[in-house]
């Protein structure tokens, strides 16, 4: 309205006065501009912080959830390692402590535990005392019964000998057993520990990957909010800046003439230089970087399968699929990871899902 009054020439005498008037409203509108503009360069300054510190966080969570990945399948194979030790610790255990043969030295020992051998020959005692013979004469030790009960005696002794050896060997062959059968529970029962820990961790470590996937989640939410915030704050102040830098050009186009009134390329004119002055700056959205990032990245997808073929997939998988099947897990809500007997990932119907996660806790 007060453009549409200067609309018409201003009289000599009053070109003074309007020239005051129109210096007090470009002084006015000038202020109101630098105030926007200051406003402006303080709102920039803020969302431009919170934007590159949300990428900084997202880029530094993308490099800590790849370690978390890292780290559970390297648990994932030392648990393998664990469980593949085990078995063969349970086939030694079988072979030591199952049932089987008694030591040949027993199997020896009882079958001599009775001992068989002929009698001494009953030889006709021949003896002729007339002729000066005599009972220890007829019985010396070159005498056919002498020497024959001798030899059964040597017989039985030489037998017997031989059994108390097998008895011994008997003895220490099923006292060597029994230890490796003792050893043997007691290195399975020992590497049963060691490998429930070691499920543990490497369970600890899928959930604390599950954890570093919603901070992931959480972090790109933030940079995204962050760039809408930018959009919404900086772009409209520049155009009402611009609005506002175009009137007061006008208005000093008004004021110099020496005929104090508007000319009709006066809009154009100001219009093209109010938008060559200088504003705050381009915000930075990072929008490109973002990108970058996102689509390089495993985690941007609303539902996530990760497979491990190691250790959690023996655990998982072998009772039902048997050995050498992996185990896929799958994003849920909650921060949770799941997982199916038959394998399915994202959107299995066919069979209910099993949680292993939840809120980045392990679920017993």
């Amino acid at each position: 309205m007060f453009l549409g009054l200067l609309q018409s020439p201003v009289p000599d005498d009053k070109r003074g006065q309007t020239q005051h008037y129109v210096n007090e409203i470009i002084k006015l509108l000038s202020t109101l501009g630098d105030n926007i503009k200051q406003d402006v360069l303080k709102t920039k300054d803020m969302c431009q912080t919170e934007i590159k510190e949300a990428y900084t966080d997202l880029e530094t969570e993308e490099t800590l959830t790849n370690k978390a990945f890292s780290d559970t399948k390297a648990a994932d194979s030392e648990l393998a390692e664990c469980y593949a030790h085990l078995q063969d610790i349970a086939s030694n255990h079988s072979v030591h402590c199952g049932d089987k043969e008694l030591p040949r030295a027993c199997q020896r020992k009882n079958d001599t535990k009775m001992h068989t051998f002929d009698v001494a020959r009953q030889d006709t005692w021949v003896c002729n005392f007339t002729a000066g013979s005599n009972p220890t004469k007829c019985t010396s030790s070159t005498s056919p019964l002498k020497t024959d009960l001798l030899a059964k005696r040597d017989l039985l002794r030489s037998a017997y000998e031989a059994w108390k050896l097998d008895s011994k060997m008997c003895v220490d062959d099923l006292t060597a057993e029994k230890k490796l059968c003792q050893n043997t529970n007691d290195s399975y029962v020992g590497k049963q520990a060691t490998c429930q820990d070691m499920f543990s961790n490497a369970s600890d470590h899928l959930c604390n990957f599950r954890e570093r996937i919603d901070k992931w989640t959480g972090y790109l939410a933030t940079l995204k909010k962050a760039q809408e915030k930018g959009k919404t704050m900086v772009p409209p102040k520049s155009a009402e800046w611009t609005d506002l830098n175009l009137i007061i050009c006008m208005l000093e186009a008004f004021r110099d003439r020496q005929k104090m009134t508007f000319q009709e390329d006066d809009y154009t004119t100001c219009q093209s230089k109010a938008k060559d002055l200088e504003w705050v700056g381009e915000l930075d959205l990072m929008e490109t970087k973002m990108s970058t990032l996102t689509s390089s990245s495993k985690y941007d997808h609303e539902c996530l399968e990760f497979s491990f073929s190691g250790g959690l997939a023996e655990k998982y998988m072998a009772p039902t699929q048997g050995s050498g099947t992996p185990v896929t897990f799958f994003t849920e809500p909650e921060v949770s990871f799941a997982y199916t007997e038959t394998g399915e990932g994202c959107g299995a119907t066919s069979t209910v899902s099993k949680k292993v996660c939840s809120q980045g806790f392990r679920v017993a």
